[in-house]
């Protein structure tokens, strides 16, 4: 198995932690597993617990394992609204090795769409049910109970993989399932009236005359597959609570076995795109992918109709210019000249906004967004990355952002890299809102403002479709909830652009340009803070201008 870190996530303090157990002591692990078991839970109070774990933690694969008494519908919604998918898989532990026998249902978070046939292959169950025999030492006779009446069990019991009944006794004036020794033995459940562990009762041909076995606290604990110096925690909290702790817990062959599915989900998330390599998305293959638009503009490739292009269309180079092709090629120029770097400067030569050399109107965004709209609704890595790169554009281009402010311009530059926590989407300034009706962009340091002062920028929301920041950053909230407010990824950058023509056209101040782009014409300029109140409408106003390529 893969060198995995393991995290165990516990409804309350548990002392017994099965998941944990098959951590990788390595410095480096190659993928990090969150785990869980549950109890009964039909109104789903610890599944929102499980959830709550999650949006905190950064991981590869979650596994959580429980009985079918559970709001398995809410994992599987969270997990649709990230973008990942959840399988949910049943089994009997004995079919995973357990010598202790009960019906469980476990649930696979991953960032990869698969089904459960997938998984159940990589499920590998057995066909022959352990025999609890193999397990027990001999009998003792402290842990035999007389019994007053004894009945063998006839065709009781005899499904495959399950436990057998042998016979059935009157223990203490109550009638007992008495197991075989050799197949598994029941799960013991919590007498919640005595508030103690219930007895569970095997055939033992070596016990005394008119007598039957009963398994201790010491002995279950072996048959769930735990080491007998673990059971030393006894002087610690006590024979009951041991046992109860034990059974409230995963059983350390089920652990095993899930955590092998979750390490080969995980390690299958890594793996290339396409073909037997890993893609990387670098600036060596961002070259390699112009070099080859560039072949296809001047129609390299030869083709049966010389006219027609990609797609058996003709003439598609309008579309590939609605692009702004003539950037793709200005990057080439730049890259066949010796450079094969397409960050720092050649980076603002394409995707920079309206105050530079190239500008993007309104047009253009809603034509990328329209193309983008199938992938933000699909799942998994494409709905992710749909929505990312659509927010990316379009908050760029409404709060005039620069390179470095949200990109890799030579460099991350930390001080003015947009993060998720910089972020705040609210409704009249009331965070959590389900819908919310503007975004304030926190800038810690701009070339206005040398000394880091800091100053806030507030748009509204235009409904426009496919040009308005708010939606299309809510939209990438609803897959990527913990790049923003205080989750765990919120510290790192957001992501990747201009408006300052649209601005201009919609305002006819340059004051209010200036100051929307952090210029400064007089020093008591610096430290301005535009409130939704000053920009309402705005946003509105940007995003419907008849803007084509009126460069100013």
């Amino acid at each position: 198995m893969s060198k995995v870190e393991v995290v165990e996530w516990t409804p309350g303090h548990r002392h017994v932690r099965d998941w944990e157990y098959f951590s990788s002591d390595e410095e480096s692990p190659e993928y990090k597993v969150v785990a869980g078991t549950i109890g009964p839970d039909p109104k789903g109070k610890k599944v929102k617990e499980f959830l709550q774990f999650l949006d905190r933690e950064t991981f590869d694969v979650a596994v959580l394992e429980g009985p079918g008494e559970v709001k398995w519908s809410d994992v599987e919604r969270w997990a649709e609204a990230i973008g990942w998918t959840c399988i949910l898989q049943g089994f009997l532990t004995s079919e995973l090795g357990e010598a202790m026998v009960r019906r469980r249902v476990a649930g696979f978070v991953c960032p990869m769409s698969k089904t459960a046939e997938a998984v159940e292959f990589l499920m590998v169950k057995a066909v022959t049910p352990p025999a609890m025999g193999s397990y027990l030492q001999k009998v003792q006779e402290g842990n035999c109970m007389g019994v007053h009446k004894f009945e063998t069990a006839i065709n009781v019991g005899q499904e495959v993989m399950l436990p057998v009944v042998a016979a059935h006794a009157w223990v203490r004036g109550e009638r007992q399932h008495v197991y075989s020794m050799s197949g598994p033995c029941r799960w013991p459940l919590l007498d919640q009236a005595e508030k103690k562990m219930q007895r569970v009762f095997v055939l033992d041909k070596a016990a005394p005359v008119g007598t039957v076995r009963a398994l201790s606290g010491k002995e279950i604990w072996m048959l769930q597959g735990r080491r007998l110096d673990e059971w030393e925690m006894v002087s610690q909290i006590g024979e009951l609570e041991t046992e109860k702790e034990g059974c409230k817990a995963t059983g350390r062959r089920t652990a095993l076995s899930l955590i092998g599915v979750a390490a080969e989900l995980a390690k299958e998330g890594h793996e290339g795109k396409a073909g037997m390599c890993v893609d990387y998305e670098d600036y060596k293959s961002l070259g390699a992918l112009l070099r080859w638009l560039r072949k296809w503009r001047r129609g390299d490739f030869r083709r049966a109709e010389p006219q027609r292009k990609a797609g058996g269309l003709e003439d598609q180079t309008s579309a590939v210019w609605f692009w702004g092709e003539e950037l793709w090629l200005e990057a080439l120029g730049l890259e066949e000249r010796g450079s094969g770097n397409f960050e720092g400067a050649e980076l603002r030569c394409w995707a920079t906004s309206g105050r530079d050399a190239w500008g993007v109107t309104v047009q253009m965004l809603k034509w990328i967004g329209k193309r983008m709209a199938t992938g933000a609704e699909s799942f998994g890595e494409l709905k992710v990355d749909c929505r990312m790169v659509h927010a990316a554009m379009v908050t760029g281009w409404f709060f005039m952002l620069r390179a470095r402010e949200f990109a890799d311009s030579n460099g991350v530059d930390q001080e003015m890299i947009l993060r998720g926590q910089d972020v705040s989407l609210t409704t009249r300034g009331q965070s959590d809102e389900p819908d919310p009706q503007e975004v304030t962009m926190q800038f810690r340091k701009t070339k206005a403002d040398q000394e880091a002062f800091g100053t806030c920028k507030t748009m509204l929301k235009t409904d426009v479709e496919h040009v308005c920041v708010v939606t299309a950053l809510h939209r990438l909230r609803e897959v990527a909830p913990r790049r923003f407010g205080s989750g765990p990824e919120s510290h790192l950058p957001l992501f990747r652009i201009g408006g300052a023509s649209a601005l201009y056209q919609a305002t006819g101040e340059i004051e209010v340009v200036k100051r929307t782009l952090r210029w400064t014409s007089s020093a008591v300029q610096r430290y301005l803070h535009d409130s939704g109140d000053v920009l309402s409408g705005l946003a509105k106003k940007m995003a419907e201008v008849d803007q084509h390529v009126h460069y100013t």
